[in-house]
């Protein structure tokens, strides 16, 4: 698991670095790649250290509202666990989360992007359930890179019961 894991990641940074190309998508759609690092806070913190991950969103422009753009997003992270913990409920497994959500985010001035996500959330090994509502509010800054649009964001997410999470995320338009 962890094997594919890392290939994936690495299989999207040899994506990310890559030079622009024109990849179209019917009518105004706009499709982004990322990778994410996190921090998990609360509960989740006591028992996992660090997480790192990839997401991709497809979104497209509301006709009504300028610069607000509506879809969807997805995401899978996996959290390192501590080695010592005293949380009583703690597994000491590490944990992989797995987002399948709404994406709604408004780009303010061509640069700053105020975003909110809301949908399924996927935990295993399981804790406290496998699924639950995930939500997620982010922040970030848009800049050009190669012809792309390169966003950085912070965000603070839950994706199941007692996962809440602080991640730095980056991610390309394609």
């Amino acid at each position: 698991m962890k094997k594919a894991f890392l290939l994936a990641l690495l299989g999207t940074l040899g994506r990310l670095s890559a030079p622009a190309q024109s990849i179209k998508f019917p009518g105004d759609w706009k499709a982004d790649v990322g990778l994410m690092v996190a921090k998990p806070v609360w509960a989740f913190g006591t028992t996992h250290s660090v997480g790192f991950g990839v997401d991709a969103s497809l979104t497209r422009p509301l006709s009504e509202v300028k610069n607000l753009y509506v879809g969807g997003r997805v995401y899978f992270a996996h959290y390192m666990a501590q080695k010592e913990t005293a949380f009583i409920f703690a597994t000491g497994d590490p944990a992989n989360l797995i987002g399948i959500l709404g994406d709604a985010h408004y780009i303010y001035q061509d640069k700053f992007v105020f975003g909110a996500n809301l949908g399924l959330g996927l935990r295993f090994p399981a804790y406290f359930g496998t699924a639950g509502l995930a939500r997620a509010g982010y922040i970030g800054y848009q800049l050009p890179v190669n012809n792309r649009m390169l966003t950085l964001a912070v965000c603070l997410s839950r994706t199941t019961l007692a996962t809440h999470v602080f991640a730095l995320r980056g991610s390309i338009s394609l």
